[in-house]
């Protein structure tokens, strides 16, 4: 894989905040390569929660976190692993949380899902998986499979 590179202007954020989720992109697909930290604290803006058409690679992970959540014996660690893994749906949950309590500061993965609890991430989770059916009839690409 290629380095990756920053694709975000920083300097005018609160300290120890990250601003968005495609803060780290591969130089060469333009493809987000990140999985987010559940310690870190995020400020998602508006755009960092809509689909975009480098979200419909994010299907596998979906169906891995579909999978956990049917799991009655998975843990909120593995829960929140897998949320991490799935950039839209983590800003989704973390502009969800902060609409919930809002903070200056951001809030991290680790606090939005304790916040939202699991039927909040079911909730995001329904509607990014809509988002991602909706952009995906959009331009086409044909259903079935990952993107």
């Amino acid at each position: 894989m290629a380095p990756l590179q920053r694709a975000a202007n920083v300097g005018d954020l609160a300290p120890g905040v990250r601003p968005l989720a495609r803060t780290l992109v591969d130089p060469q697909t333009q493809r987000n390569r990140m999985s987010l930290s559940p310690d870190q604290l995020f400020l998602p803006r508006s755009e960092d929660c809509e689909a975009r058409p480098d979200h419909l690679d994010q299907i596998g992970p979906i169906h891995e976190l579909l999978h956990a959540l049917n799991d009655p014996c998975a843990s909120a660690s593995r829960l929140t692993q897998l949320v991490a893994r799935i950039p839209l749906l983590a800003m989704r949950c973390v502009h969800a949380a902060l609409v919930r309590r809002p903070s200056p500061r951001g809030a991290s993965l680790n606090q939005a899902l304790a916040l939202l609890g699991n039927r909040g991430l079911e909730r995001e989770l329904l509607q990014v998986l809509e988002d991602l059916t909706v952009l995906r009839s959009e331009l086409g690409v044909p259903g079935g499979g990952e993107a």
